[in-house]
């Protein structure tokens, strides 16, 4: 019989690493260790792969002259650890779902199970199984209905007047990403809200014209809520989310600090499906805010040659100066979708010229793209860069955000 030692960090939260050690293997012998992921959601895969799709890994190791098989970051041997044989899992079954377009009918996706199983040849050794969480048991979930956004808020029933964080994914919309995010970070100890601004019913069907006052009902929300602290609220955005959380803190003054991945320092034009939409992403006061307009030669000049924007219409610019708290940047130099660590080193520039009076900090990154998200989540979508390059990047970039909100907030 084997015996699986497995040591994980934070109550085997999804976002944190765990280590094993198998002993009572044959000595000096090669075995398969696989993992079976069930019920797993990937915040980095498409959204409409289903959770229920079974996502695999698996690759040959030799046990020691005592038959043990260490599995951990600082094996002696150097083994691949359990982690990066994590990060390479795959879905074996491309499943897709149909996406709900109620908020009540898209699931939490809280936890999913994984199984490990030790192979001698085509013969079973011995298997283990664990449960990883995105949001532990003692997190609770409420769906709110605001007048133009859905949003899923995060809350320790034990715990009140906790610091709170608003949380807004990208141009995929919907809720999902936003969730993933906000149920981590719910586990870390805040308060979250995950917010939907377009792409589920009764919202904006596109990114187009989407108003600014969503936040300040959000934080009308946070403020009455005895689970949140009223003066320590925060903001995390990626992508265009990061967009809107920039033009929305420099309107509502509330924000103690705020973590922007991928940024744009410009205020772009809006997105039906993948079209332009000829308007804003964003409103004010029933007003479109001025913006760049998003122009294909721009996109693949950046893609291809490196080229930066032309003809900036600097009344889209974020006036970022009238930000009331600290900044976080989390940005790639190989950004493919669109020059975040440019908008990051503009944003700075108009920050220290502004002579911005509060903290911020820019932390850069050389191997993961756009898809930065929350560490020890498998992405395949850089075929050409080194796996563990990808998680490095991502999990230091999430590491830094979880300090900066503990630190900030």
């Amino acid at each position: 019989m084997l015996t699986f030692k497995l040591k994980s960090q934070n109550n085997h939260l999804a976002d944190s690493p765990f280590e094993l050690i198998i002993e009572r293997l044959p000595p000096c012998c090669q075995v398969k260790v696989r993992l079976d992921l069930d019920h797993y959601y990937n915040i980095n895969a498409p959204m409409n792969l289903s959770s229920q799709a079974p996502w695999q890994a698996e690759a040959l190791f030799y046990s020691d002259d005592k038959g043990i098989l260490d599995l951990s970051e600082s094996n002696p041997y150097h083994n691949l650890s359990i982690m990066e044989l994590f990060f390479k899992s795959q879905p074996i079954v491309c499943k897709k779902a149909k996406l709900s377009q109620q908020l009540e009918s898209i699931p939490l996706n809280p936890f999913y199970d994984l199984k490990i199983s030790i192979f001698k040849g085509h013969s079973l050794l011995g298997e283990t199984s664990v449960r990883r969480y995105y949001q532990l048991p003692s997190i609770s979930c409420l769906d709110l209905n605001f007048s133009r956004a859905k949003g899923r808020f995060f809350y320790d029933k034990t715990s009140s007047q906790q610091p709170a964080i608003i949380v807004l994914s990208g141009s995929d919309g919907r809720i999902e990403k936003a969730q993933n995010i906000a149920q981590l970070l719910a586990s870390h100890g805040f308060t979250t809200l995950a917010l939907a601004y377009f792409g589920l019913e009764g919202l904006a069907s596109h990114l187009e014209k989407i108003p600014l006052e969503i936040i300040q009902e959000a934080i009308d929300y946070l403020k009455k809520s005895p689970y949140a602290d009223s003066i320590r609220l925060g903001l995390y955005g990626r992508s265009k989310g990061a967009e809107f959380a920039l033009l929305a803190a420099s309107h509502y003054a509330d924000f103690k600090c705020l973590v922007l991945n991928a940024p744009s320092y410009l205020c772009l034009e809006g997105l039906k499906q993948w079209r332009n939409s000829k308007t804003s992403s964003w409103t004010y006061q029933g007003q479109e805010l001025p913006y760049h307009p998003f122009l294909w030669k721009d996109f693949f000049q950046r893609l291809i040659f490196k080229k930066d924007l032309k003809n900036i219409n600097h009344q889209a610019v974020i006036p970022v100066e009238k930000i009331n708290g600290s900044l976080l940047l989390l940005v790639s130099k190989k950004d493919e979708v669109w020059d975040a660590y440019g908008s990051a080193i503009t944003i700075v520039n108009r920050l220290q010229q502004k002579r911005f009076k509060y903290p911020y900090q820019v932390e850069s990154y050389e191997n993961c793209g756009h898809m930065m998200t929350v560490a020890y989540q498998p992405n395949h979508r850089y075929k050409k860069v080194a796996l563990e390059k990808i998680m490095a990047d991502t999990n230091d970039s999430w590491q830094k955000t979880l300090a900066f909100f503990r630190n900030r907030l």
